[in-house]
Order: structure tokens, then sequence, then C-alpha cells
């Protein structure tokens, strides 16, 4: 399959026209790269909800651990910091989740917004290439049978038609038929 034209000036045309689709698709992707990393960027506040939450578990547990050595009631007062402890535990990984999600997020729109422009460009581009290639390999299959055949049989190999196939005669042969004397 031949991609490329034999004359400079249509293959200058293709390759200029390659280069602005692979610069399309490189500057797409760039924007949506771009967007993914705000977009993870702006969960990044959540960072200090995890590490407000992960602080506020560990002193609750130390402060509880310190209380119950308390004499007598040191066994009482420990049970609220734990509590309060996994609270905190649970707004850290609050954080975590908000975090991840803003990550997927920003994966998903970044894709999303690069994809769209990408393959609709893309796509327009290869149908062109692709058709280009076939009526490349169109034209060299008449050359070669051109020069092998006759105009008539170009003709029908180029519809498609082949009468024996479809198992007819040609006119001319049903002419010949009926005048030759049934023997």
């Amino acid at each position: 399959m031949q991609l490329y034209a034999d004359l400079r000036g249509r293959r200058t045309r293709q390759l200029v026209t390659d280069t602005l689709v692979l610069t399309w698709v490189l500057v797409w992707v760039a924007v949506g790269r771009s967007i993914a990393t705000h977009i993870s960027d702006a969960g990044g506040s959540a960072r200090h909800m995890e590490d407000g939450g992960r602080d506020f578990a560990s002193s609750m547990s130390d402060a509880g651990d310190r209380l119950r050595k308390v004499p007598v009631v040191g066994d009482d007062l420990k049970p609220p910091f734990d509590k309060a402890s996994q609270a905190g535990s649970s707004i850290s990984q609050a954080g975590r989740d908000i975090q991840d999600g803003f990550d997927r997020l920003g994966l998903l729109l970044g894709i999303l917004v690069a994809a769209l422009p990408i393959c609709l460009v893309v796509l327009v581009w290869a149908q062109a290439r692709w058709r280009y290639a076939r009526r490349v390999e169109t034209a060299r299959k008449l050359d070669a049978l051109l020069h092998e055949e006759s105009a008539t049989e170009v003709v029908r190999h180029m519809v498609g038609l082949d009468l024996a196939s479809l198992g007819l005669l040609s006119r001319h042969d049903t002419a010949t038929a009926e005048q030759s004397p049934a023997t």
C-alpha cells in the first residue's frame, strides 16, 4: 500500500497534512494533561484535611494513652479519646478519598477533552489517507490490466462484472450460438 504520492507537490501536501495532524494531536494531549493536572491540584486542598485528621487522631490517641495512666479513673477517660481518634482517622481517610476522586476526575476529563478533537481530526485524516491508498491501488491495477488485457476485460474487471461467474453468456456469445445450426 502506497501512502505518499510520487509527485513532489502532492507528496509535500501530504507530508504537511500529516505534520499538522501530528501537531494537532500533540497540542490536544498537552491540553488534556494540563486539565488533568489542574483538576488534580484542586484536590490538593483535601491534603490539609487528610493531614489535619491524621494529626488530630494522633493527638487524641496520645492524650487517651496519657489519661489512662491517671490512677482510678484512667481507664474511664480513655474511651472518649479513642472515639475522637477514630473520628480523626475518618476525616483523614475522607481527605485521601477526595484527593483520589479529584485525581480520577482530572484524568477522565483530561482524556475526554483531548480525545474528542483528536478522534475527529484523525478520523477525517485517516479516511482521506485510506481513500488515497485505495485509489492508488486501483490505478496501479488498471495500469497493469491495460498492458495485459483488452479494453472489455479491463472494464469488466474494474466494474466487478464477470458474466461467466454469474452464469451468463455475453451477448456476442449468445448471438453466435443462435446463428449456428443445432447439431
